[in-house]
């Protein structure tokens, strides 16, 4: 299924029987659903145990997505990651954790906050 929120088109799946409680499956940037939570069979799992599972597909660039807002906790090596995605014309936004690069080049802008600031501001 996709979503589209102010032009930004979000692509999800949703598993398992309607009536469970639903729990939302998010994998790393440089992932796929398919290989964290099928393969692994936590998808199977959580659908056996009676949730209801939405898988949220990341692979974003590849679905035709305006923009990308990362945690990239992978460090610098999410870079190559980031630096394809912007110069497929995404707009792309690491925070909180620098993935090394230069902004302009690499992804648009870095935002960083403190994370002891964080839960102030949020």
């Amino acid at each position: 299924m996709d979503f589209d929120s102010d032009g930004v088109r979000l692509h999800y799946e949703v598993h398992g029987p309607d009536s469970g409680a639903p729990i939302v499956l998010v994998h790393g940037f440089a992932s796929h659903y398919r290989l964290n939570w099928v393969g692994t069979r936590w998808q199977e799992t959580l659908t056996g145990a009676g949730f209801r599972v939405i898988p949220w597909q990341m692979g974003m660039v590849a679905k035709g997505v305006n923009a990308l807002v990362v945690f990239p906790d992978a460090g610098k090596a999410i870079l190559p990651a980031l630096r394809s995605a912007y110069k497929a014309g995404v707009v792309t936004v690491p925070y909180r954790v620098t993935p090394g690069g230069k902004a302009g080049v690499d992804y648009n802008v870095f935002v960083d906050t403190p994370f002891a600031q964080a839960g102030e501001n949020w």
